[in-house]
């Protein structure tokens, strides 16, 4: 993705963010968030949710597809 959109991706993400409700956020449509602290270990290889690491380095094990990221 290039970097504006990137920008204005995550700008919509930080909007969003205080409104989290049940790890769900609205953007243009709700959307699963999980939140990355760098331990996660995920249980199927294909994720579909927004993963947002906010002061830590995430780094996917490998074999794991995660197709929303936001890296902040």
């Amino acid at each position: 993705m290039p970097d504006i959109l990137e920008k204005a991706f995550s700008a919509l993400v930080e909007k969003a963010l205080p409104e989290m409700k049940n790890g769900t956020i609205m953007l243009s449509r709700q959307e699963k968030v999980l939140e990355a602290d760098g331990n996660q270990e995920f249980a199927q290889p294909d994720i579909e949710d927004l993963v947002i690491a906010r002061n830590t380095i995430f780094c996917p094990q490998q074999g794991i597809y995660i197709s929303k990221r936001n890296l902040q």
